[in-house]
């Protein structure tokens, strides 16, 4: 796991080695329930799991996404004393249905062999917003996810899709989109 996200106190252990416990899995090694967050959202992680010190399982995409999140908060955190900025809205949005003030981003998402990738979480960060959207693959690798028009991703899972502007787009269609091979890690968060 990502050194950085977790103080520099990663678990070497393997995941899938461990004993299957009520809320995730047991540690052998260390003797602490580890918590599975890999199926929570990342506003449940932000708000519920976030830096309360304790060891827990995510996968990488989440990792990376909360790398970039925790960059940003330690930059808003220093904006914040300077100027009274407030802190994040963490959004869950998943709908097909289009709006006239939206931007409807949909996507097939595959995995190395061409395959469809299924319940797979799309996490995109937009800029001077402060909002997270999340939302899934479907059974057939597909999403749909409304954001505000004329706004700009600053990051997402996605990177056909970082530092993207909305502009006066209804709509924006990605193709063939390959997301990196999920991996779940242990570590002290």
């Amino acid at each position: 796991m990502n050194k950085e996200i977790l103080n520099n106190n990663s678990c070497n252990q393997d995941w899938e080695e461990m004993r299957i416990s009520k809320k995730g899995r047991f540690c052998l090694e260390c003797n602490k329930n580890l918590s599975d967050l890999t199926e929570k959202t990342i506003e449940n992680i932000v708000n519920n799991h976030y830096d309360k010190k304790k060891c827990v399982a995510l996968t990488n995409d989440q990792i990376d996404f909360l790398i970039n999140y925790k960059k940003i908060k330690t930059i808003a955190l220093a904006s914040s004393l300077f100027i009274g900025t407030t802190f994040f809205n963490l959004s869950y949005s998943q709908t097909a249905l289009k709006h006239p003030d939206s931007c409807l981003v949909k996507g097939k998402v595959l995995n190395d062999n061409k395959e469809i990738v299924v319940n797979r979480s799309i996490y995109i960060y937009i800029k001077d917003s402060d909002a997270i959207y999340e939302t899934k693959t479907n059974e057939n690798g597909e999403f749909v996810i409304n954001l505000p028009k004329n706004c700009e991703i600053e990051f997402s899972n996605i990177k056909k899709l970082n530092s993207k502007k909305t502009r006066n787009k209804t709509s924006i269609n990605l193709r063939k989109i390959k997301l990196k091979r999920l991996i779940i890690s242990p570590g002290y968060f």
